[in-house]
């Protein structure tokens, strides 16, 4: 062989090599990919670095797995080097020809070792760098949340049993036939042996790595994280105890969790089940409206008149019929108007809501628990004490909290004038409309804030006064 043929050989060997680390590399990079998908590709990939790569055979073990071709067996390894994870060794990966009778011994040249070393130890850093990258999510919820991280590690485990058909073996007692939980069977199902949270982390984060493609078992816990999150705020919602506050707080951090945008884009059945949670609470009862608002009303639509009720922290009313329909019908001309210009310019009134149950804080607050009862009385009764019923609330004061908030809802009107108008369960409902049952008054608005405030509590005692009206009281 000439020089000039060695030459060339050895040139045609390092472009053989290059050609080999690049499709290595290619192949690493590749976040559709499994680590199993990666070390069974590997396989075909590493033999083209090599002299002979028909005769070539690959054998990869990692961890508890073992890829190879089915003809390995008949293979003298020639070579073996480690994939080492913090100097840790986590497999190997050996390297052999087939030989065949009469032909002369494969030998590995120093330069394949070397490319055989220097794929071992990309193959260690892609491991290394996905295996942080959830290692360091995990402990964060370890942390910040451990019950976060087991319902997480739940679902991981039972979508690697629907994806790959290996989570069962993170079970201790996988090798146990399972129980039957359907049928005739009476016998009592034995319980499982539990792991305990750190354990079964650090398993599942194995599997994972090895069965799921590296970008996909990422999303995964990221988007279970984000639903974790959302799920702690539907469970202030669901509590018929949290404050306006806690629910106002909830609703405005999933908006921002799950994104405006994305809330109004497309409702999910969390949405849903959060709308059909704060209707009854804060809106109404009525089956005819709930199902206007399941249609119509995004849960973002909720901050707004949450941030304007007026009422205690430990209120359970809500915002009354002819509160709840103005509230629906704004917000149904409010998206009807992204699609039809012609409803872009009707306007509905900026408006604030002094919960129902407030009339309850009212008489407690003034000892006048026994108006209560006063609806009982006959109806001639009724005419001739009215006046002074009314004299009395009009005399008496509204809690500190509820004018502290008139305070506030006195701001944000900035000295536009003001109607005063009723809101009870039952008005603006199927069964009954209450026209003109209940007060509603008008007030300019005007003077010094203390003056606008006067005038505001006054008209709000007033109304609550019309509740004894003998008329209002016999059309109730």
């Amino acid at each position: 062989m000439t020089e000039r043929d060695l030459q060339l050989k050895t040139l045609t060997e390092r472009a053989k090599e290059l050609e080999c680390l690049y499709a290595v590399d290619e192949l690493l990079q590749d976040k559709q990919l499994s680590l199993s998908a990666i070390m069974t590709k590997l396989l075909e990939i590493i033999p083209i670095g090599f002299t002979d790569p028909s005769a070539l055979r690959v054998r990869i073990k990692f961890r508890n797995d073992t890829y190879s071709a089915p003809d390995f067996d008949g293979v003298t390894v020639l070579h073996t080097t480690n994939v080492t994870i913090d100097d840790q060794t986590v497999g190997t990966i050996e390297v052999g020809y087939l030989e065949t009778q009469g032909q002369e011994p494969h030998e590995l040249l120093e330069d394949e070792i070397r490319l055989l070393d220097v794929i071992s130890r990309r193959v260690s850093q892609i491991v290394l760098s996905t295996e942080h990258e959830i290692n360091l999510l995990v402990n964060m919820l370890r942390q910040i949340n451990p019950d976060m991280l087991q319902h997480i590690a739940e679902k991981l485990h039972v979508h690697l049993k629907n994806a790959e058909d290996v989570g069962a073996s993170l079970s201790p007692d996988a090798e146990q036939p399972r129980p039957q939980t359907y049928g005739e069977s009476n016998a009592p199902i034995k319980m499982k042996a539990c792991l305990d949270a750190a354990a079964l982390s650090k398993r599942i984060i194995e599997h994972a790595i090895a069965f799921l493609p590296r970008g996909d078992a990422f999303s995964l816990i990221s988007k279970w994280v984000q639903e974790e999150r959302v799920f702690a705020l539907v469970k202030t919602v669901d509590d018929k105890n949290a404050s306006i506050s806690d629910v106002l707080a909830a609703v405005n951090k999933y908006v921002q969790a799950v994104g405006a945008s994305d809330v109004e884009a497309e409702v999910s059945l969390t949405e849903s089940w959060l709308t059909a949670e704060l209707s009854p609470r804060f809106l109404t009862s009525d089956s005819h409206l709930l199902n206007l608002v399941l249609d119509n009303i995004h849960i973002a639509d909720f901050c707004p008149m949450l941030e304007r009720i007026i009422a205690s922290e430990t209120s359970q009313g809500n915002i009354g019929g002819k509160g709840a329909g103005l509230f629906i019908a704004a917000q149904i001309l409010k998206h009807a108007a992204k699609d039809d210009p012609l409803l872009q310019g009707i306007k509905t009134p900026r408006t604030w809501y002094i919960a129902t149950d407030q009339i309850s804080e009212f008489l407690s607050y003034n000892k006048m628990k026994d108006l209560n009862a006063y609806k009982y009385n006959s109806t001639f009764y009724l005419r001739m004490t009215y006046d002074d019923v009314v004299s009395k609330i009009k005399s008496a004061k509204l809690p500190p909290r509820i004018t502290n908030m008139l305070r506030i809802a006195l701001d944000d009107l900035a000295g536009a004038p003001i109607i005063v108008r009723s809101s009870s369960l039952l008005e603006d409902s199927h069964e009954g409309a209450f026209s003109g049952k209940y007060k509603s008054l008008f007030l300019a608005n005007q003077g010094t804030r203390e003056e606008q405030l006067a005038a505001l509590e006054d008209a709000i005692l007033e109304v609550y006064s019309s509740m004894y009206n003998p008329d209002s009281i016999n059309y109730r």
